[in-house]
């Protein structure tokens, strides 16, 4: 196994892609919690910090994603 075989790099990217948004805020609780998952993965947090991943980090990346979701839709339709 290489140094790297247990980051998620999809999450990184989201999670980077949140931060420069300002879904999440760099040092925050939540920060900390996702940068933990990226690393070494959800069954690597206390039922804390899964509550902090759940209630924060979670909807933090549905907004990013549904925000995305809404440039999308409106850059088809002026597309047409």
């Amino acid at each position: 196994m290489g140094w790297n075989d247990h980051i998620d790099f999809d999450l990184h990217d989201t999670v980077s892609d949140a931060v420069d948004e300002g879904y999440i805020e760099d040092g925050t609780p939540a920060y900390g919690v996702a940068q933990q998952v990226i690393h070494e993965g959800y069954d690597s947090l206390t039922d804390k910090q899964k509550w902090v991943y759940d209630h924060q980090v979670l909807p933090a990346l549905k907004g990013l994603q549904e925000e995305r979701d809404a440039e999308h839709r409106r850059y088809l339709l002026e597309r047409d």
